[in-house]
């Protein structure tokens, strides 16, 4: 299983290294879109690592921008 790990690992570091940032920060996106995915992982793998990592500057200025929309986006 930890080659498997090291694996996913090196293909995370491979995507972050490519990110280029362009003026804009979809906070509201790129958690809906995750919490999609992680929705549609079969009940039955109960074995499965559920995560979401966030990478940002911190201002959500695309997308749904404010708390309590993105907070009922979420529910």
């Amino acid at each position: 299983m930890t080659g498997m790990a090291e694996a996913g690992k090196l293909q995370a570091e491979k995507a972050i290294d490519v990110m280029q940032a362009r003026g804009h920060t979809n906070l509201s996106g790129g958690l809906l879109l995750a919490l999609q995915t992680l929705y549609r992982i079969p009940a039955a793998d109960a074995t499965a690592v559920e995560s979401v990592l966030v990478f940002t500057d911190g201002k959500a200025n695309y997308g749904i921008t404010k708390q309590d929309a993105l907070e009922k986006a979420t529910r």
